[in-house]
């Protein structure tokens, strides 16, 4: 019976619990909020530090020129996605993803 109880307690701390806030949960970048706080000139590593990890990188390190994609599928055919585009390290323009 005690090791049916410890088995069972190691099972429940082992099992992820549910998050009790769905927003809370969600990426960063989800947030229309946190789209309005990025702003041209910021630096690469402030726009993650506000939106979270992008999902792609276009443009390599060394490039200039880069790009950080946010997306995520929505469906079966459809994407919601935004971007920041950046030159030097720094944003030079930001397509926020259409969100309410």
């Amino acid at each position: 019976l005690q090791q049916r109880g410890t088995a069972s307690t190691a099972a429940a701390a082992a099992t992820p619990e549910k998050c009790p806030d769905a927003q809370a949960c969600s990426p960063a970048w989800l947030s229309a909020a946190n789209w309005r706080r990025v702003r041209p000139g910021m630096g690469e590593f402030e726009v993650i530090d506000i939106l979270g990890p992008p999902s792609s990188v276009r443009g390599a390190a060394e490039v200039q020129s880069r790009t950080l994609m946010y997306a995520m599928e929505i469906g079966s055919s459809a994407f919601l996605s935004g971007r920041v585009d950046l030159k030097d390290r720094r944003v030079v323009e930001v397509q926020v993803p259409a969100l309410r």
